[in-house]
């Protein structure tokens, strides 16, 4: 085996697991201050985007849309932490985990169809 190769593959490893360590730190850190695990938020920025860019589309005006964007997904995003997410406080994380990731789903291919 060439000794560029086993560098090579030794740094794609330590970049993966680098990776990998960012995100179990950035979960554990969000699970263990507020208690929720969401995997839906990547679909709500997602969101957030399309809102922004269909308000600037529609209206030509980037400031409005840079204001009523981010409302937008906020008002989704609260609707549903109150009726999908907050019944399942209290019970085991595997059932947030779950719904989370079936919103995202949700959301990504909600996107995708319109």
């Amino acid at each position: 085996m060439d000794l560029s190769l086993l560098l090579t593959n030794l740094l794609y490893g330590i970049t993966i697991g680098s990776a990998l360590i960012l995100i179990a730190s950035g979960l554990s850190l969000t699970f263990g201050v507020m208690g929720v695990l969401n995997f839906a938020h990547g679909g709500l920025c997602m969101l957030g985007a399309y809102f922004g860019y269909t308000l600037v589309q529609v209206s030509g005006n980037f400031w409005l849309s840079l204001i009523l964007a981010p409302l937008l997904v906020a008002g989704i995003g609260f609707l549903m932490e109150a009726f999908t997410i907050r019944p399942l406080y209290g019970l085991n994380p595997l059932y947030q985990l779950l719904l989370t990731v079936g919103l995202a789903m949700v959301i990504a291919n909600a996107v995708l169809l319109v």
